[in-house]
């Protein structure tokens, strides 16, 4: 595959290209760019690799421009894209606009997807800014853009750099083209899989368009816990910002938050991985799991006569502070779909604030009770403790026929 090589004409200086994309950035909505401080665009430019990731394109990527006391919905800014005559028209071009304010925040987005250039044609997009979260505006909120250039922006597919160090080595290959094409190793080359990370890639055994928690702000500073679904696919890892609410579970202290937006503020990285390695109390629980040993080859895997695969986990590690509770890396935790049984809901929760914490396993994909590992490690965060969970299974019905858990 050719790499793809594009010139960057600012729309209005020169003659209309007789092939090229023509970006339009208009202002956000409900208010304007003005208003919404925004005093500067970055443009993000890249084609696919043959890692099966994107790459930013020289030297359109990371083209900036000046628009300070510019309305852009009055005035929209043009930016042009020319190719040379190396580029592959048929490749993917995916474009974006990044929107940033006088001291530098990153203050929203402007998205225009990805599209092949059409011969003969100046294909024209527009797309609006979308201005992140109050979180995101706050001075220290969350960074999804590089010192050397990686972009990873919610909803966005993550953008590398090409130089195969620094950041680019965050910008994940898939898993078929690290099997079976020179050049998209991990780095460093035999590292294990990141199983489960939210990097834009599916592995397999790794779930796509998971829920995983997440603790931010809401607007009076309170410290509160939602879920944000993670897509892992088309280089695309969460799907949105860590959008946090009225309704969503209070916290009694903003550790967690705290903790969670620092992890946030390291762009392109694994915030589920990094912010369990921010516990310093923490606990461990042995869960002892029945399975029905005459399940038959091909049917489903279920508890023991009269058992059952639910249990409330105790309470110890959280200092009898809070019943709030979260998998960190979600519920699909292959073979296992497993978590909080919370009432109204018919399938386990990545989140729970009452007590006790009901933990569940609802359902293990496995062919047979042989075919499931002998033990499975997990991790949840109870109060503000990390409690790290051994599954033990047990292809027995003696000695009890439910899942049980104890403090170690």
């Amino acid at each position: 595959m050719r790499l793809l090589a594009l010139v960057v004409v600012v729309a209005g200086a020169g003659c209309a290209p007789e092939t090229g994309l023509l970006l339009e950035v208009k202002g956000p909505d409900g208010t304007t760019s003005t208003a919404a401080g925004i005093t500067k665009l970055d443009f993000v430019v890249a084609h696919p690799s043959w890692c099966d990731r994107w790459v930013g394109v020289e030297p359109a990527m990371h083209t900036s421009v000046d628009v300070a006391g510019r309305d852009l919905t009055k005035k929209p800014y043009l930016f042009r894209v020319n190719p040379s005559h190396t580029t592959d028209l048929g490749e993917y071009v995916y474009a974006a606009a990044l929107a940033y304010g006088a001291d530098g925040r990153l203050l929203g987005e402007a998205s225009f997807d990805a599209h092949p250039l059409d011969h003969g044609n100046v294909l024209k997009r527009s797309s609006g800014i979308f201005l992140f979260n109050h979180t995101a505006q706050l001075a220290g909120g969350p960074n999804y853009v590089t010192s050397d250039g990686c972009v990873c922006t919610p909803g966005e597919p993550w953008i590398g750099t090409g130089s195969t160090t620094g950041c680019d080595s965050r910008v994940i290959t898939s898993f078929d083209r690290l099997v079976a094409t020179a050049g998209c190793e991990l780095t460093p080359k035999g590292a294990p899989l990141p199983v489960p990370a939210c990097d834009g890639q599916a592995y397999p055994g790794e779930a796509t368009d998971r829920a995983m928690p997440c603790w931010g702000a809401d607007a009076g500073g309170g410290c509160r816990m939602t879920a944000r679904n993670c897509r892992d696919h088309d280089g695309v890892g969460f799907t949105e910002e860590c959008n946090t609410g009225g309704t969503d579970a209070l916290l009694p202290s903003v550790e967690l938050c705290t903790r969670y937006l620092a992890c946030e503020q390291d762009p392109c990285s694994d915030v589920a991985a990094c912010f369990k390695s921010k516990f310093t109390q923490k606990a461990n629980l042995r869960c002892r799991l029945p399975i029905d040993p005459t399940t038959m080859p091909g049917e489903k895997l279920k508890p023991c006569a009269g058992g059952s695969w639910k249990t409330a986990l105790p309470a110890s590690p959280t200092s009898g502070t809070t019943c709030i509770a979260a998998m960190p890396d979600g519920v699909e935790l292959p073979p296992y779909t497993l978590g909080f049984v919370v009432p109204m809901q018919t399938a386990v929760q990545a989140t729970a604030s009452s007590c006790p914490n009901n933990f569940g396993i609802e359902s293990i994909d496995a062919p047979y009770p042989s075919a499931v590992p002998d033990s499975r490690e997990l991790d949840i965060v109870m109060g503000e403790h990390l409690v790290h969970v051994t599954l033990q299974v047990v292809r027995s019905c003696t000695g009890g026929a439910s899942l049980t858990c104890s403090v170690q």
